[in-house]
């Protein structure tokens, strides 16, 4: 068949959603092309293509398809361009057949060229291996410039905002593009091919790419390249090549980051100082400079971890994994499944985490209490005994230590002098005073115990008032005491003793009293305790004025004597 009195067609090359192209040679020169036939019949578009590729042929670059001529034929529209003899870079990721500093190459290549058209305010809009081509001497091009500039483009390497037809910053949309493209040249698929929109979501959020067996510098560019979040990519050709040269993404410093790093510093002395609500103020001050801070994310988690709110704490801790999925959490991700009884990955999330941090004496108080809540007493035995012998100084150690050991063998073990530790500190007193307790008949003595964490090794002294308003029950008790026990009407071992035969226990629930870190525990095994209508699980931080309410008995506390109820 012969096109345009001029060009005869040999074979066919392929054809794609703009149409078909076709080999052809010049009779005259007999100089091989390839000629696309356009499946856009619209004359309107066809005169906008013809356009932007006459613009483009002007640059006469090296790495871009040179464009030779154009004609019309019964409506469809011929483009006459370069031919490239060594196909595309869709044929050698089938094959497989180069090597990985080729992939490199090629992209540092692709970066500068893909440079050069944006700094002309023009952008390719549908990168991908197939318009990606190889000239006779090895020459990698671009080609196939029909929709530059225009919305449009292959689903499986456009950028989520692309999809949505949001974009503000062009550049980025090709940069996304060419991210996938090299991640399909390393990897020989394309992962987001076939997704559905929840799926291609999902993958995004969880970065989770199959690259993971790729170098850490190539994931990084990768991640980069391909971010979900536009304002976190790459945003101009030459910082990812420059990135691909190095090997490395270089850290950006700002001013902001300072500002934040300064704020974060503030925060965690509060924390360490226990004034909670200047700790919030500063985090919410940063906040409002950079939410999407990493250390400003975990900062958030420590606070809300260490004043109770744990669910807080996992939607800071879930906020940053979605950020990089590379951070540790073990920890942090631990202690809220503790608080909230979901054993069953508790013990191999703290084990993880002091395999890397083997002096966190902290997480291995959370690990012995995992081992206690759980029935595991032996192991709770075991190592709370080892660390009461290495830090004799931290009365955790030696309360837990002795806690599991009574659940288990119903005795006090012999090394330890009850003489010795009773009023060395207000939690093991308390417990020895269950041992003690000559009125006990207890189904299950190690539920009236008290477990010590690891911030109240040291109780500082502090003035708490509760009082009760109920007609016939009314009361005011102002207490300096570490320990304030409430229990059933009628047991002198308790300081504020309620009515209720069948509802209320014996031991029902404890206070520990605490300078800026004030707790109840629930001693009851079933809750029927509220904090400010909210219906507690296990233990419950304290700060300011709060409602108490027990078994519908409604009594007011204010866990900061110095203020005025």
């Amino acid at each position: 068949m012969i096109l345009d009195n001029k060009y005869e067609i040999i074979k066919e090359l392929g054809s794609g959603g703009f149409g078909k192209v076709f080999l052809a040679e010049e009779l005259v020169s007999r100089r091989q092309v390839a000629i696309k036939r356009l499946l856009n019949k619209s004359t309107k578009d066809q005169t906008s293509i013809i356009h932007e590729i006459q613009y483009i042929s002007k640059f006469q670059h090296p790495n871009i398809v040179n464009y030779f001529h154009h004609f019309s034929r019964k409506n469809d529209l011929f483009i006459v361009m370069e031919y490239c003899e060594e196909g595309s870079l869709r044929d050698k990721i089938k094959a497989k057949n180069y090597k990985e500093s080729d992939v490199f190459e090629w992209t540092e290549v692709l970066c500068q060229t893909l440079r050069v058209i944006h700094n002309k305010n023009v952008y390719h809009k549908d990168i991908k291996p197939d318009n990606i081509l190889f000239s006779k001497d090895g020459t990698i091009k671009i080609s196939d410039f029909g929709i530059a500039n225009k919305n449009g483009g292959t689903v499986s390497y456009m950028s989520p905002e692309a999809l949505k037809s949001s974009v503000k910053n062009q550049k980025i949309v090709d940069i996304y593009a060419l991210g996938v493209t090299l991640m399909e040249m390393l990897i020989f698929i394309n992962p987001f091919k076939l997704l559905s929109s929840a799926a291609f979501q999902e993958m995004h959020s969880n970065r989770n790419y199959p690259i993971k067996h790729l170098p850490l510098w190539q994931q990084e560019i990768i991640i980069k390249a391909i971010n979900p979040d536009a304002k976190d990519r790459f945003q101009f050709m030459i910082e990812m090549e420059e990135a691909i040269k190095a090997q490395s993404i270089p850290v950006e410093f700002n001013t902001d980051f300072f500002r934040v790093s300064n704020l974060i510093t503030i925060a965690d002395k509060e924390i360490r100082l226990k004034k909670w609500h200047k700790a919030k103020s500063v985090l919410e001050t940063a906040k409002l400079i950079d939410p999407d801070n990493l250390i400003l994310l975990q900062a958030f988690a420590r606070y809300y971890l260490k004043t109770g709110d744990f669910e807080s704490a996992k939607k800071n801790i879930l906020k940053a994994l979605k950020l990089n999925p590379r951070i540790h959490f073990q920890k942090e991700l631990g202690w809220i499944n503790l608080e909230e009884s979901n054993y069953k990955t508790v013990i191999s999330l703290l084990s993880d985490y002091l395999r890397r941090e083997k002096n966190d004496l902290e997480c291995f108080n959370l690990l012995i209490r995992t081992y206690y809540e759980t029935g595991r007493l032996s192991e709770a035995i075991k190592l709370s005994k080892l660390l009461c012998e290495q830090h004799p100084d931290l009365p955790c150690f030696m309360n837990n230590y002795l806690i599991a050991f009574y659940a288990l063998n119903n005795s006090i073990p012999n090394e330890i002098n009850v003489l010795n530790i009773e009023k060395n500190h207000p939690v093991i007193d308390y417990n020895i005073s269950v041992i003690n307790d000559k009125q006990k008949s207890y189904r299950d003595i190690a539920s009236k115990f008290l477990f010590l964490n690891f911030n109240h090794n040291t109780i500082q002294h502090n003035r708490l008032t509760i009082y009760c308003n109920e007609e016939g029950k009314k009361f005011e008790l102002n207490s300096e005491n570490p320990i304030i026990k409430i229990g059933r009407k009628g047991y002198s071992c308790n300081d504020i003793e309620l009515e209720g035969t069948n509802s209320i226990s014996r031991r029902h629930c404890i206070i520990i009293n605490s300078k800026n870190d004030v707790w109840i525990y629930d001693l009851n095994g079933f809750t029927n305790i509220s904090i400010n209508e909210v219906k507690m699980n296990k233990r419950a931080f304290l700060i300011g004025v709060n409602k108490l309410s027990v078994n519908n008995i409604e009594l007011w506390l204010n866990a900061d004597g110095d203020k005025l109820l």
